[in-house]
């Protein structure tokens, strides 16, 4: 509201239950050093602080978070519980995720989706290191779709997609 505007050093207090939740890439006091960021702001902001590195120095997380997404995607499915081969639990470890854990996630749907089997090989992951001609992933973003599958399910069920998107 109009009337809720405060002037820059009022106390939070008065907002009644008000939260500010930020995130940076940057490291603030030095931008306050420097002069680009406001010290007073930043005393504000800092109430707690936490550093989470990011998905690419933490690589013991990214097999747990894999699971964790297919879990999670496996409990919301009404079809059979898919699993990671170990050559793709392999890719999944090695890979540095520069989109950190929303690109993780994002794959794991990709790839449940794009896996015609229970089991998620390396050819459904949306990742580089997987030879083009290998990727079901890739022929579905250049149109050349795959050869028809044995199960038929899946051939005439036009809500596939559809169905597995649902709850992601």
């Amino acid at each position: 509201n109009k009337n809720d505007a405060l002037p820059p050093a009022a106390p939070l207090a008065n907002l009644g239950g008000f939260r500010i939740i930020s995130t940076t890439r940057n490291d603030l006091s030095a931008l306050v050093k420097g002069g680009i960021f406001r010290e007073d702001l930043l005393f504000r902001l800092a109430e707690l602080s936490l550093f989470i590195p990011c998905l690419k120095n933490r690589s013991g997380d990214r097999l747990y978070l894999a699971e964790h997404f297919l879990q999670e995607r496996n409990a919301q499915s009404k079809r059979a519980p898919k699993y990671f081969s170990p050559k793709a639990l392999a890719l999944i470890g090695e890979y540095e995720w520069p989109g950190n854990v929303r690109q993780l996630r994002n794959a794991v749907l990709t790839a449940y989706c794009s896996s015609f089997s229970d089991e998620i090989g390396i050819q459904d992951l949306p990742l580089p290191g997987v030879p083009a001609e290998e990727s079901k992933v890739y022929s579905i973003r250049t149109h050349a779709f795959p050869p028809a599958q044995e199960d038929a399910e899946l051939q005439t069920d036009p809500l596939f997609f559809k169905e597995e998107l649902d709850g992601f």
